[in-house]
């Protein structure tokens, strides 16, 4: 088992008080993304607005690989694959994953972290940056041989 780091570098994140203004940049859409390579990957992140000005970014993540993970320092579940995760600036944002702060449980494989906005935009708010997020976790591989035992002859 190693421990790996997914980072993403989400692009041109949308910090926008007033939705309905259309300059600068766009709220509600896909954000083009940077990523590391590791077993666990981000398929997609989309900024979407959660109330006045806040906005959300829904993000993705997914195991490509053929083994399962679990949170540092943990044991491995039978039952599920879990990480841990971390966004710069949390003074920010509040990041959650099915009720969960900063970690995640992958159903299938898969999960979604949302992470939005802890204090609102104000109206005259307008502007974008990247935000990146570190996805942390344990990764082992699952290896299964078949093995045929011949009798020897006594």
């Amino acid at each position: 088992a190693y421990n790996y780091a997914t980072q993403v570098i989400i692009n041109n994140v949308c910090f926008k008080g007033d939705i309905t203004d259309d300059r600068v940049c766009e709220v509600k859409e896909t954000k083009s993304i940077s990523t590391s390579g590791a077993p666990i990957i981000v398929t997609s992140v989309e900024e979407d607005t959660g109330g006045k000005g806040i906005v959300l970014l829904k993000i993705n993540i997914k195991n490509s690989g053929t083994g399962e993970s679990t949170i540092v320092g943990e044991e491995f579940d039978d039952r599920f694959s879990q990480v841990s995760y971390e966004i710069d600036d949390s003074s920010k944002w509040e990041c959650k994953s099915g009720g969960r702060e900063n970690q995640a449980r992958l159903i299938d494989g898969e999960a979604q972290i949302i992470c939005r906005l802890s204090e609102a935009l104000s109206e005259d708010d307008i502007y974008s940056q990247s935000v990146k997020l570190t996805i942390n976790y344990k990764y082992q591989d699952l290896i299964q041989e078949v093995l045929r035992i011949k009798q020897g002859a006594e």
